[in-house]
């Protein structure tokens, strides 16, 4: 495998998502993430001829980390695609099973469309545990790490990675 190292002159983008799981009053205590107000948030604008490396998402949350893992009944799984085409990005739902500091992705993203949008959904089910009792709302921020690179040469190397990842995706 080759290894590219990013140039120098990438931006680096930190954008932040918060997705909220409701306290599900119809149910025997649960609080869902399976709501529309999770489901197609917007993590960045995809700039025409930019590639884009997601590489670490970070995860925290309202409640103690302990709080969140014992209450998982369906792993929150976050899926990230492009707007136009409704492409997915990571081969597969990243399950979001813990809190943590650096969550590798190591995943490139490339889009010559205008108005193309990294988007992120997040599914999933808690249980109220006793810890939870009385509160209404769960919350998820996921803090992504990414670095946009405008180089020619290297968005050509990007993007021929890229294509062929997908088209060994779909075969």
């Amino acid at each position: 495998m080759i290894v590219h190292p990013i140039p120098h002159n990438a931006r680096f983008i930190s954008p932040s998502i918060t997705f909220q799981a409701l306290f599900d009053t119809n149910s025997d205590g649960e609080y869902s993430f399976n709501i529309g107000g999770n489901l197609g948030k917007i993590v960045c604008d995809l700039d025409i001829n930019t590639a884009y490396l997601i590489n670490t998402i970070q995860v925290s949350g309202n409640i103690p980390s302990e709080e969140f893992t014992d209450s998982i009944k369906e792993f929150p799984l976050l899926r990230l695609r492009r707007l136009i085409g409704n492409e997915q990005i990571h081969p597969e739902a990243v399950p979001v099973m813990n809190y943590c500091e650096a969550k590798e992705l190591a995943v490139w993203v490339y889009s010559n469309k205008g108005g193309d949008r990294l988007i992120a959904d997040l599914t999933g089910i808690l249980n109220q545990t006793s810890f939870l009792v009385g509160k209404t709302i769960v919350s998820i921020v996921v803090n992504f790490s990414i670095y946009a690179v405008d180089d020619t040469y290297y968005n050509n190397v990007i993007r021929s990675k890229v294509s062929r990842e997908f088209s060994n995706r779909i075969k």
